[in-house]
């Protein structure tokens, strides 16, 4: 079994390596500014995307109701 002493040790050494790989504050918010960015670029791409989509499906069945107004398919 090992002894208290030893844990203790243990967590120092651990927090130590923590603290020389751990990003500083100045890191942490440019990563999170990056990251609200790109999530903030995706979602605008996504709404872009999602409205073409619905305009090509409006005039996709728009034209469908003209054809069948006519009587005439160009099919």
């Amino acid at each position: 079994m090992r002894s208290i002493r030893s844990f203790a040790n243990d967590d120092r050494h651990v927090m130590m390596k923590h603290s020389t790989i751990y990003p500083s504050p100045e890191e942490l918010e440019a990563v999170q500014n990056m990251v609200s960015t790109v999530e903030c670029a995706l979602k605008q791409v996504s709404d872009w995307m999602d409205e073409t989509s619905n305009s090509s499906q409006m005039e996709g069945s728009s034209e469908e109701k003209e054809e069948t107004a006519d009587g005439r398919s160009s099919k």
